[in-house]
């Protein structure tokens, strides 16, 4: 069983995370932890950089979750995308073929 797993470093994408595992550890699926980083609008170096540091904190909470998963005993491939979150969300589904993914929702701001 593979399980497709959101995952942008938020409480809620981590609680999805938990119980996920929590329900399906017995099952041994492989977890598939995507994040998504978009592109800065313009090109002016302020937003590169500002890019760049959002991108190493995805990375980041990425690998703090992928790491977690491991400590449950579990196998992860930990999947960093940049792009449209909706099109890179897809395409990593087309690529990967879960038979199951998990997206956290957020409250309303």
């Amino acid at each position: 069983m593979k399980i497709l797993m959101c995952h942008d470093g938020s409480e809620n994408a981590q609680s999805a995370l938990e119980k996920s595992i929590a329900m399906f550890k017995s099952e041994r699926p492989e977890i598939i932890l995507v994040a998504v980083v978009e592109e800065p609008a313009d090109a002016s170096s302020y937003d590169e950089a500002a890019f760049e540091e959002w991108r190493a904190k995805r990375e980041a909470d990425l690998k703090e979750a992928a790491d977690w998963v491991t400590k449950q005993g579990l196998d992860v491939d930990a999947v960093m995308a940049v792009g449209d979150p909706r099109r890179m969300l897809v395409e990593a589904v087309r690529k990967k073929n879960p038979d199951m993914v998990v997206i956290a929702s957020r409250p309303p701001q």
